[in-house]
């Protein structure tokens, strides 16, 4: 099946990027390092039913026996669904469109303020 597959390829990714991540910094990789093969991995897998196996995960299996790290997998995967599906209506705007969308979102993420370090 497409979803095992698909999950065996990101749990092996994330296994790696630990790993590589620890010996080259001593930190575990962050959302901004994983996200990004995640939808590459998403993209080249051509899934398009992923997200009903994950809700299917999340309605059936009671939260207590559900791992951390699967709850983690499955937020990254359905975030990066989203931003694939936000680039699939891309055909369909006018440039004038995108880039007053652009022009939003910049304008919010300078406002954006990192609750950790309190800097924008």
């Amino acid at each position: 099946m497409a979803f095992e597959a698909i999950s065996e390829t990101l749990e092996a990714l994330f296994v790696r990027m630990s790993e590589g991540k620890r010996e080259a910094a001593g930190r575990l990789p962050t959302a901004d390092d994983v996200l990004p093969a995640v939808i590459i991995v998403l993209v080249r897998a051509k899934q398009s039913r992923i997200c009903a196996h994950l809700e299917y995960v999340r309605r059936y299996r009671r939260p207590e026996l559900l791992p951390s790290e699967l709850s983690y997998f499955i937020v990254t995967v359905e975030s990066a669904n989203a931003w694939i599906g936000s680039l699939q209506n891309l055909e369909e705007r006018t440039p004038e469109e995108f880039d007053a969308d652009h022009q939003k979102s910049a304008d919010s993420e300078r406002g954006f303020r990192d609750p950790a370090t309190g800097r924008g």
